[in-house]
């Protein structure tokens, strides 16, 4: 099993959060999490994840 850390998506909470103050430029659009996901499914060897977190930044 391997675990994706999405980080800070910006989802439309933080769009809603952002609209009464909330600095979110740090946020990454809800693509990056899934294409983290889709590189590790898609790999030739997904089996060398398992047992690790990773950042979903470090893999889109």
């Amino acid at each position: 099993m391997v675990n994706v850390d999405p980080g800070f998506v910006r989802t439309e909470m933080v769009e809603a959060m952002e609209a009464r103050g909330l600095k979110a430029a740090s946020s990454v659009p809800m693509s990056v999490p899934a294409l983290a996901v889709a590189r590790i499914a898609t790999s030739e060897d997904p089996m060398r994840w398992t047992g690790q977190v990773i950042a979903a930044t470090e893999l889109a």
